[in-house]
């Protein structure tokens, strides 16, 4: 009976132990991410995942905690998430017996909900670049623009436009605005090499 007990606690041990070290690798990579947005690969570091979002949106401790939940799921044994956790989990304990806080594995009300919009809105935020990549797409080709069009008035009308004209939600109509443009200057070209 003992030695399962010590067995029990070795095995909990080793586990939070793993998460606490994902953690801290999974910090540090997002962190690299978000600093270096400039660069080609990572153009939006907002999309890279919603821990990613998160953090753009300078929210350290969900961030952190979506992060925390990820590495619990991936190293519980039944893939269990910190919301499925009760108190006296034998890993909820080991957790909060050595790394973390027990207010902070257990969100608050207030924070689950938060989570819930968060989440929402980088769901909206994923639909709203794609349609936006195969806009822009579609325009560079030429020969696709009513695709590119019917792309946008679906944005338009089912993803919610933002009506101030800020953000990423302007991207699909700036392109569209410099296609006519360039529509008009080529027209404007042909009609000046004829001298009509």
């Amino acid at each position: 009976m003992r030695f399962d007990k010590e067995l029990i606690d070795y095995e909990v041990e080793k586990i939070t132990k793993r998460v606490a070290d994902k953690l801290r690798a999974r910090t540090e990579t997002l962190r690299q991410h978000t600093e270096n947005h400039h660069a080609v690969l990572f153009a939006s570091p907002n999309l890279i995942n919603f821990a990613g979002f998160l953090k753009a949106a300078n929210n350290q401790t969900l961030t952190r905690w979506v992060l925390l939940n990820d590495c619990m799921r991936e190293e519980h044994p039944a893939q269990q998430s910190l919301l499925d956790l009760t108190y006296d989990d034998v890993f909820f304990q080991g957790l909060a017996s050595k790394y973390f806080s027990k207010q902070f594995l257990m969100l608050s009300q207030a924070d689950r909900a938060e989570l819930r919009s968060q989440f929402g809105s980088f769901k909206l935020t994923l639909k709203n670049s794609a349609t936006s990549t195969f806009v822009m797409l579609n325009l560079a080709t030429g020969t696709t623009w009513r695709a590119a069009v019917q792309a946008y008035l679906y944005f338009k009308d089912i993803l919610s436009c933002d009506p101030q004209g800020k953000g990423q939600n302007t991207l699909i109509l700036d392109a569209l605005r410099v296609f006519v443009m360039e529509g008009l200057i080529r027209a404007s070209y042909q009609i000046s090499q004829k001298n009509v």
